[in-house]
């Protein structure tokens, strides 16, 4: 491919047999969220701090004990925060459930 002699220079000498490059736009499909509606009890992973606000600044309500059995309340949220119910008590944690959370009794 004959280039013009300016190392910099991306035109093609006329007359040349360069391929025309065409740069067309691709479709990036976002992930499909759900959102979670209702209740539905998980399993501590680790004893967990449950605040009584929606922050981490918040004192703690009560702890979740490993491996026990608490409810998620996913229609009552505050921004990223879920509240909990644990033994008739409620507070609030932070929406991250894989990392602390199990789905199924350990």
């Amino acid at each position: 491919m004959k280039r013009a002699a300016n190392a910099n220079s991306t035109k093609a000498i006329p007359g040349s047999c360069e391929a025309a490059k065409i740069i067309m736009p691709i479709k990036i499909n976002k992930p499909t969220v759900t959102k979670k509606t209702g209740s539905k009890g998980f399993y501590a992973r680790d004893f967990l701090n449950i605040r009584t606000k929606a922050t981490w600044d918040s004192p703690v309500a009560f702890k979740v004990p490993i491996y026990y059995y608490a409810q998620i309340l996913w229609d009552t949220k505050n921004g990223d925060w879920v509240q909990i119910e644990f033994q008739g008590k409620k507070g609030w944690y932070k929406t991250s459930f894989k990392k602390y959370w199990y789905e199924k009794d350990p």
